[in-house]
């Protein structure tokens, strides 16, 4: 445990330098998981913007309070986040497509909107197929977006007739918040460094997740602190392909020396 608290206070300033770099960044994914800490049910929550940067923080809650802590509450970039209302403060949001698709399959899936649910899936999956062959090369940006637009206007017609339909009230009501949201569905058109899903930040909470079932978890506060420090540290570090023994070796050297600490942020090519 001590050995932990000491590795703790020596990321902290690296760790710190990591947080600023995102919460700057013009794009950042985030995400958020399921902790334990003293026994009790709270959130990790991880932001990351392009390869290597990624921090995580351990909060209390879910909500917007603890978005804006993760963020910073002048947060003033572009966000590609999932469906959690406690990110709504975030004026420039793209919501990820990965979770529109499975709001798709359960209308798929649900008595009275089977149609209309798959009609909807089949052009979701249309959707992130033609930006991944634009991603890839394959169809230039102008192709994609003619072939976006006859999904997105397929898209907007069928939301339309199943919040009108009372085919069910969940359905009604999913497709009407999705209609309230629409534009939300469609920022990474107008930004083209902007993924379309949210992949990126589920893939780097993973790690998170790994971790609590592994080790069920944190007895503390400090235990969370240092849990939060180290999985930015191997996250960045990982992403950026450095070798995490050699720069923890050299930054507990540092430490002890009194000298200053090695950084976590992208070495210049």
């Amino acid at each position: 445990r001590e050995i932990e608290r000491r590795m703790s206070a020596m990321l902290r300033a690296p760790v710190r330098a990591v947080i600023l770099a995102v919460r700057a960044a013009g794009i950042v994914y985030a995400d958020e998981t399921k902790w334990r800490q003293e026994k009790k049910s709270v959130w990790l929550w991880e932001a990351g913007a392009g390869t290597g940067l990624v921090f995580f923080k351990i909060q209390l809650g879910r909500g917007r309070l603890e978005a804006k802590r993760l963020l910073g509450k002048n947060f003033g970039g572009l966000a590609v986040v999932d469906m959690l209302g406690a990110y709504n403060w975030i004026v420039l949001r793209q919501l990820c497509w990965a979770h529109v698709l499975r709001i798709f399959r359960a209308l798929a899936e649900r008595k009275g909107s089977e149609w209309h649910g798959r009609r909807l899936e089949l052009a979701g999956y249309r959707v992130l197929a033609d930006w991944r062959a634009w991603r890839d090369g394959k169809i230039s940006r102008e192709e994609m977006f003619t072939r976006i637009t006859v999904h997105r206007t397929t898209i907007h017609a069928l939301l339309e007739r199943v919040a009108d339909a009372g085919l069910s009230e969940r359905s009604c009501r999913q497709c009407a918040w999705l209609l309230k949201r629409e534009h939300l569905l469609w920022t990474f058109l107008d930004h083209k460094d902007v993924e379309p899903t949210n992949n990126r930040a589920e893939r780097r909470v993973r790690r998170g997740v790994l971790m609590r079932k592994k080790t069920f978890g944190t007895d503390s506060v400090h235990g969370s602190r240092f849990v939060e420090r180290i999985l930015t540290a191997t996250g960045c570090l990982r992403e950026q392909k450095r070798d995490v023994l050699a720069f923890l070796t050299d930054a507990y050297t540092a430490h002890l020396a009194g000298l200053p600490m090695p950084s976590l942020l992208p070495l210049p090519s």
